[in-house]
């Protein structure tokens, strides 16, 4: 197998992605893979990256046309969008009262 064509695994792939976004859920990743390549229907793989992250599971390899699927997490992005809001209140308030 040739270097360019060489196979991957989950990590290797975020490592290139350079990792994740903040509000990523790496608990309910999924790979979406390719029965054979006369399908077009892909089968959906779990994969709990934040497991293979903290070195508690596996890493699982990747085939040529598998799409590594993290989707985002609402709770987090929810989250994250409520403590923006308390610093910029929190920020207006001390501006206000100098």
């Amino acid at each position: 197998m040739c270097e360019r064509h060489a196979a991957i695994a989950v990590l290797q792939a975020l490592s290139l992605a350079e990792g994740l976004i903040l509000t990523a859920d790496s608990h309910h990743a999924k790979i979406l893979r390719l029965q054979s390549e006369a399908q077009v229907q892909r089968v959906e793989i779990p994969v709990d990256v934040k497991k293979i992250l903290d070195g508690t599971s596996n890493d699982v390899p990747l085939r040529g046309g598998d799409i590594l699927f993290v989707p985002d997490s609402t709770a987090k992005r929810v989250g994250l969008r409520t403590a923006e809001a308390i610093v910029q209140t929190a920020t207006g308030v001390v501006i206000w009262r100098h």
